[in-house]
């Protein structure tokens, strides 16, 4: 999977750091900071998540508490390249 810019990213975290993927977000107002990625499948983790694999999340917390976070499916638009 890969991290798609999708209509209604308004930022990009890692933008200048070669060590990590960008990743675009929509930073949603509020108070609960939440922030939206938007990740597209291969062709064949699309294949393999209809013969039923799971999908895993890892996450790097450099020994922090876990902060909150939810999985979803939705039909988010990437953005034209440019």
């Amino acid at each position: 999977m890969k991290p798609i810019d999708f209509e209604g990213s308004n930022c990009v975290y890692a933008k200048d750091q070669p060590k990590y993927i960008p990743l675009p977000v929509c930073k949603v107002p509020g108070p609960e900071g939440e922030v939206i990625s938007v990740w597209k499948p291969t062709d064949e983790e699309r294949k393999q998540i209809a013969e039923g694999a799971n999908i895993a999340l890892s996450m790097w917390t450099f020994n922090q508490p876990l902060q909150p976070i939810r999985m979803f499916v939705g039909h988010h638009k990437e953005k034209p390249s440019s």
